[in-house]
């Protein structure tokens, strides 16, 4: 008697995320402190590592301040549409006169290092960003 004993391999699915430039214009008015932020979102993202730039300017009362933030980290799928994102480092660029303090104040999140977060391709080239620590916003990959 033969006995044929196969054994099947099966790898976990990872999705991986490809962007490329994918830029967002973010106006917010956060009314309960007086502050108005208007800057240009963009995010990239490949073989699970991307980064993010924030550039622009906030606004309070008679106050205007240089916001230019980049911040990099890796990203590991979860399920669906679900990610994990670690923060690897955010960097403040010499020209960026934003109080930490007031950043601080408006995203209490981002001094977490992890966060999980839905990304998902809505459109072709338009993408959706939502979580419980960050604002919900969509972005565009150019051509």
């Amino acid at each position: 008697m033969l006995i044929l004993l196969i054994t099947v391999y099966s790898k976990k699915y990872e999705a991986q995320i490809k962007l490329n430039l994918c830029s967002a214009m973010i106006n917010e008015n956060i009314e309960n402190l007086n502050y108005h932020l208007d800057y240009k979102r963009t995010v990239s993202i490949l073989n699970g590592n991307g980064f993010l730039k924030q550039t622009g300017y906030l606004y309070a009362s008679d106050n205007k301040w240089r916001y230019n933030r980049f911040t990099t980290f890796n990203i590991k799928h979860l399920s669906d549409f679900s990610y994990r994102l670690t923060i690897l480092e955010t960097r403040k660029s010499n020209d960026d006169n934003t109080p930490d303090d007031i950043i601080t104040k408006l995203y209490p999140e981002s001094r977490r290092k992890v966060h999980v977060t839905k990304i998902e391709e809505i459109e072709p080239r338009i993408w959706l960003f939502s979580g419980l620590e960050f604002p919900l916003f969509a972005c565009k990959v150019p051509f």
